[in-house]
């Protein structure tokens, strides 16, 4: 039986990351990455909307340019009903670069429901953090 060393392991754990982080900054630069949403709720809200905007112009400027939109919940509720609300925040923010004329190849937009949360707390100040759409582009 072969083992792997530590440092090895560190290596790729490293390398990966950084994958992640690199193609995380593949969009504009200086603008909002992350929409928050009010409880039970896919309405973008009006402070959101020009990051949005903003999106949109980069992907017309960078045709090749790629992005997916992941919508998430709380945990609060029921499994299918945070997969589809989180589906339909996402595709809130999906309809809205496609009203800016963004083509709809550029955009993919995904569910997680609250399987992957940005915060762990139990607490309103966590639940908020956790009612997100998140931009990855590609």
């Amino acid at each position: 039986m072969k083992f792997i060393k530590p440092q090895i392991i560190l290596g790729l754990c490293l390398s990966f990351f950084a994958g992640g982080i690199a193609a995380q900054s593949n969009g504009p630069n200086g603008v909002v990455k992350v929409i928050y949403f009010d409880f039970e709720s896919f309405i973008v809200k009006p402070e959101f909307e020009g990051a949005i905007k903003e999106h949109a112009q980069f992907l017309l400027a960078n045709p090749q340019a790629k992005v997916t939109i992941e919508g998430h919940s709380e945990a609060r509720g029921g499994y299918e009903y945070n997969l589809s609300l989180a589906q339909k925040r996402a595709k809130a923010v999906k309809v809205l670069l496609l009203k800016f004329n963004v083509h709809v190849n550029q955009i993919e937009a995904v569910s997680f429901g609250f399987t992957k949360p940005a915060a762990q707390g139990e607490d309103e100040v966590s639940f908020a953090k956790n009612r997100r759409v998140e931009f990855f582009y590609r």
